[in-house]
């Protein structure tokens, strides 16, 4: 790291304690735009969630089991790398090996257990399909969109709203892609999120989510106390996203329970793990605080 960034840093570092405020507070990485001042609580943040539905498992066809593992731990958000194949979505990080088709590793099964249970798990919870577009040719958002036009689980999304349903699909991934895929008029069958936090972007109402990379805003790997500075980027980072009435997914975290804990007692939405058990366990012994266990009495309201 330059001397100059150091300085930077901790300059930011002084003003927070110095005054209190998180403006002009920065991101480590000098080519990310830290959009995160002037931090409070607003009505439109959503509030806390469950303790299972802040479980996402990151690369859910790696594991043993694609998708029932994930179903079996009580996870309601997976992902999936699609590309494009032969004129068929399959499930691929890089398309060096394809473990299955989308249809017949997530679409058809979660269909199935709606049709059965009347929800994913069978507790009315919502469920969250992301699909992380590998590449962004015109015939891949094509095919996404004839494809999820079918399935009657999916939350529809028309004229800048939303009728929910058991499942929500969430495109991450390509950028030209996944703003392809929700331009336009008529009824889409998936939101999308962004994986930057830029200043000029423009309304787009089926933009729900930031799905950004801990690494990019971090240093701290959960070794130790999080420094001050740390926290306070952490909640400013939480406090924008929810300020602009949207959710935040965090990938690439360290695999350590500080960090879990940290980030929820932030506010993050949504965690992003590849060892699905050790999550499990470790959000299952968590204490629920007070805000928490209303909500467990009360549900979630809709946003």
């Amino acid at each position: 790291m330059r001397r100059g960034e150091v300085l930077l840093l901790l300059s930011a570092s002084m003003a927070l304690a110095a005054c209190g405020s998180l403006a002009n507070l920065i991101a480590p990485r000098p080519w990310r735009t830290a959009l995160i001042a002037d931090s409070v609580p607003l009505s439109n943040a959503p509030p806390p969630v469950r303790p299972m539905t802040v479980a996402h498992s990151h690369n859910d066809y790696e594991q043993r089991r694609p998708l029932l593992d994930a179903l079996a731990l009580g996870y309601r958000s997976v992902e999936a790398d699609i590309l494009l194949r032969d004129g068929e979505l399959w499930v691929s990080h890089k398309g060096r090996s394809f473990v299955g088709t989308l249809r017949e590793l997530y679409l058809d099964p979660l269909q199935a257990r709606v049709d059965r249970l009347g929800s994913v798990g069978g507790d009315g919870e919502s469920f969250l399909l992301w699909l992380d577009l590998k590449s962004g040719e015109d015939e891949l958002v094509l095919e996404l969109r004839q494809l999820l036009a079918r399935y009657p689980m999916l939350a529809r999304m028309d004229g800048g709203k939303m009728k929910r349903a058991a499942v929500t699909v969430i495109l991450t991934g390509d950028e030209n892609a996944k703003r392809a895929y929700t331009a336009g008029a008529g009824a889409r069958y998936a939101c999308r999120d962004s994986n930057e936090l830029l200043e000029d972007e423009n309304r787009d109402p089926l933009h729900l989510w930031y799905a950004l990379s801990w690494p990019d805003w971090f240093f701290w790997d959960g070794e130790g106390r999080i420094p001050s500075a740390e926290r306070n980027r952490l909640r400013a980072l939480v406090d924008a996203v929810h300020r602009r009435g949207r959710r935040l997914r965090l990938y690439h975290l360290p695999e350590a329970e500080s960090v879990w804990s940290e980030a929820l007692d932030a506010g993050v939405d949504l965690l992003s793990t590849d060892d699905l058990q050790r999550l499990e366990q470790f959000l299952d012994a968590r204490p629920l605080d007070g805000a928490r266990a209303a909500l467990r009495r009360t549900g979630t309201p809709s946003r």
